[in-house]
């Protein structure tokens, strides 16, 4: 059991945005049943005003910097989550 895109996030996101909080959606950090029930999730989220990233996203926001004492500890992470990151460079 876990996280369900399309039910669970969907409606706590938006409950959120109704009392009025910034939300932030991590959509990898959740699955759902299929990609049109995903899609479908994270366009009602946007539409009422989620901010949709990913855990790359949210980790390159928060660490602003690649330079910053972190970066090195990020990068470590990143490389070993995505492999084929590094032939990027």
């Amino acid at each position: 059991m876990g996280m369900t895109t399309d039910s669970c996030v969907t409606y706590a996101a938006l409950h959120g945005i109704g009392l009025g909080y910034e939300v932030y959606v991590v959509v990898d950090a959740s699955g759902t049943g299929s990609l049109m029930a995903l899609s479908v999730a994270i366009s009602r989220m946007a539409t009422e005003g989620a901010k949709i990233m990913t855990w790359w996203g949210v980790g390159c926001e928060l660490l602003v910097d690649t330079r910053n004492p972190e970066g090195e500890e990020f990068g470590n992470i990143v490389y070993e989550a995505l492999p084929w990151y590094g032939a990027l460079n």
